[in-house]
C-alpha cells in the first residue's frame, strides 16, 4: 500500500532524514519506534506533505503527491503530535473539517458523524462543548475521528500517548485495531523508544504480538515481543494470532 523509498528531509543545513526506507501493507498497523530526535515524526510529517522531502513515497502504485491537501484527498490521514485542534470551535465543528475534504456538508453531518459516535461515545455526548474544554483523552479522540472522517486508506498517528495515561493509551490502541479490523484501514503510529522499552507490555496489550521488519541490523526479542532496536527508528509490525 505505502512504500517510501530513499527519503531525505532537511531543515535548512541540518540534515534529519537521510535515505529512509518504510513499507507498510494493505490493512497492516505499523509501529515507528525510535528514541528522541531519531526523526518519527518528520517521517509522519514528509509523507503528509508537510515538510519538503526528497525520495520516492508510493501510494497504491502511485507517486503521492507532495501537497498536503492532495494527500489527504488520496487518503492519508495525519494525527499529528499534541493534539491539534480548534479550540475555540466545538467538538461537531472539529469533525466537521474533516469530513469537509470527502465533500461533507451539514446536511449529512449526522450520518457521517455517526459511526465515529459509535466508535467514541463520549464525543457524541460532548458534541456542542468547544474542543478546549475536553480531557486530553477526548482530544485525542477527536483528533483520531476527524482523521477518520477523512475517509482514509491509511491513518498516520503520532505520539499516540503524549501526555495521556495507560488506560486512556490502551482504550485508543483497541480503537485503532477496530477501526483496522472493521474498515481495513492501514496505521502507522509512532511509539517513543524509552515508552516502548519500559511500559510496552501496558501500552501495547498481551493481546497484541509484533514481528521484525528490518530496516537496521540490530535485532531485540524482550518478553516474548521482537523489534528493532538502533540509532535509526526501527519498524515493528502486529501480526495475527
Amino acid at each position: 500500500m505505502l512504500e517510501v523509498r530513499g527519503l531525505c528531509v532537511s531543515y535548512g543545513p541540518i540534515s534529519v532524514l537521510s535515505g529512509n526506507d518504510l513499507t507498510v501493507g494493505d490493512r497492516e498497523v505499523v509501529a515507528l519506534i525510535g528514541p528522541n530526535g531519531a526523526g518519527k515524526t518528520t517521517t509522519l510529517n514528509a509523507i503528509a506533505g508537510l515538510v519538503p522531502r526528497t525520495g520516492e513515497v508510493i501510494f497504491d502504485g502511485e507517486p503521492l503527491p507532495a501537497a498536503a491537501e492532495q494527500v489527504v484527498t488520496r487518503g492519508v490521514a495525519l494525527v499529528p503530535q499534541g493534539r491539534r485542534i480548534f479550540p475555540s470551535m466545538t467538538v461537531e465543528e472539529n469533525l466537521y473539517m474533516g469530513a469537509y475534504s470527502r465533500g461533507g456538508t451539514w446536511r449529512d453531518a449526522e450520518q457521517r458523524f455517526g459511526p465515529i459516535y459509535e466508535i467514541f461515545p463520549r464525543l457524541a455526548e460532548r458534541r456542542r462543548q468547544t474542543a478546549s474544554s475536553l480531557s486530553g483523552g477526548e482530544q485525542q479522540m477527536l483528533v483520531i475521528g476527524r482523521a477518520l472522517l477523512s475517509e482514509p486508506k491509511i491513518v498516520l498517528i503520532d505520539e499516540l500517548s503524549l501526555g495521556l495515561a495507560p488506560k486512556m493509551v490502551l482504550t485508543l490502541l483497541e480503537t485503532i485495531q477496530r477501526f483496522n479490523t472493521e474498515q481495513g484501514t492501514a496505521c502507522v503510529h509512532t511509539i517513543a523508544w524509552g515508552l516502548w522499552r519500559f511500559k510496552r507490555e501496558r501500552i501495547l496489550g498481551r493481546e497484541m504480538r509484533f514481528k521484525t521488519s528490518r530496516i537496521s541490523r540490530v535485532a531485540v526479542s524482550t518478553s516474548g515481543l521482537s523489534y528493532t532496536k538502533s540509532q535509526s527508528t526501527g519498524v515493528c509490525r502486529r501480526i495475527s494470532r
